[in-house]
């Protein structure tokens, strides 16, 4: 059994947790562990714009940088934020367009940030707020503002857009009432009001619905104990779609991405016969009685897609998720695949 810490359900893994009981159980109460190797560049330079935006939101409402910052400030602010990363951005991408179209974000994004903290006369702003446990969740809120009687829970999304004509994402939602819950155990006497903040610094309220948020609650709790009490198999296993995409698809006996064809798969798997290096891929053969022949994947000679199989040796047991099939064709006995650029790997550690 891992930690207390992992016996709690993570607001950020809500969806997760609800999608397939089993690939949580697999996750963070197996006896295994495992090891996923993702595309270098792609993971860093993704993951690292949500922290850099997040921490720019941080510094401006706790008045650590000024108003009006024009295009150059934000960009040495990105920069310092950058160089402070334990994985850092290439700087060239700030050069480009995609670069300065994340500049001219966090510039919208600070102007419109404004309205918030105006607010700091009539409540207490936190930021990256960590909740004391209560059974079944954990969490730590983007932005929480109190005062005596109100308290209002912002999340942000750095990656997110919201609109009055879309509705806002499920798993936005319970990620909130998640936070609603955690905020009642702790300041129980405070009306709370949720907000999403997108990437522009727009304000999208989430209606609070206390016997919606009661039921989500007491379905989670029961779900967990379940798992906690060592039942694997909980009734609540993945769809094909979520089996088609599960990093663990190949280390679970209740797989049913078999439903979903070949030409379609997001996520192959099975044991490596042999590896070849040849002049322009990297070939790996996968052996799976699932599949009518061996599966050979070439990796195209980048160096990012390389680097996921530098620990790859034979007979080891790996999963290939995000392979988003770009060639398949039959030579043989065998099928080929050349995934693009975002696949990950997972493999036993």
């Amino acid at each position: 059994m891992n930690s207390k810490n992992n016996n709690l359900i993570a607001a950020s893994s809500v969806e997760s947790f609800e999608n397939c009981l089993k690939r949580f159980f697999i996750k963070y109460r197996g006896n295994t562990t495992f090891r996923t190797i993702e595309n270098e560049e792609n993971n860093i330079t993704k993951k690292n714009l949500g922290l850099i935006s997040h921490r720019i939101v941080e510094l401006y409402l706790l008045d650590r940088i000024t108003d009006n910052l024009l295009y150059d400030d934000i960009l040495n602010l990105v920069l310092e934020i950058n160089k402070e990363s334990k994985e850092k951005i290439n700087e060239l991408y700030f050069d480009s367009m995609d670069g300065e179209e994340f500049i001219l974000t966090q510039n919208t994004l600070l102007k419109n940030l404004q309205k918030i903290k105006d607010l700091n006369n009539e409540y207490e702003i936190n930021t990256e707020f960590t909740y004391s446990e209560s059974f079944p969740f954990k969490g730590q809120a983007d932005i929480v503002l109190r005062n005596n009687t109100e308290s209002l829970i912002i999340d942000y999304k750095s990656a997110y857009l919201t609109s009055s004509f879309k509705n806002i994402e499920p798993r936005v939602i319970k990620q909130l009432y998640v936070y609603y819950y955690l905020e009642s155990k702790q300041f129980n006497n405070k009306n709370i009001k949720l907000y999403v903040l997108d990437k522009y610094g727009d304000l999208e309220k989430v209606e609070v619905d206390k016997d919606t948020i009661a039921e989500f609650v007491k379905t989670t709790s029961l779900n967990l104990s379940k798992i906690e009490n060592l039942i694997q198999n909980t009734g609540n296993t993945g769809s094909s779609e979520v089996c088609n995409n599960c990093i663990y698809a190949g280390f679970c006996d209740d797989f049913k991405g078999d439903e979903v064809s070949l030409n379609e798969r997001n996520v192959i798997f099975g044991k490596v016969k042999l590896k070849k290096d040849k002049k322009n891929y990297l070939e790996v053969q996968i052996v799976n009685s699932e599949y009518e022949n061996n599966i050979n994947v070439l990796i195209v000679k980048d160096i990012n897609q390389r680097l996921i199989f530098e620990s790859v040796n034979e007979n080891d047991l790996i999963v290939l998720n995000n392979i988003r099939v770009k060639e398949l064709s039959a030579n043989g006995n065998t099928r080929h695949i050349i995934p693009k650029k975002f696949m990950n790997l997972t493999m036993k550690t």
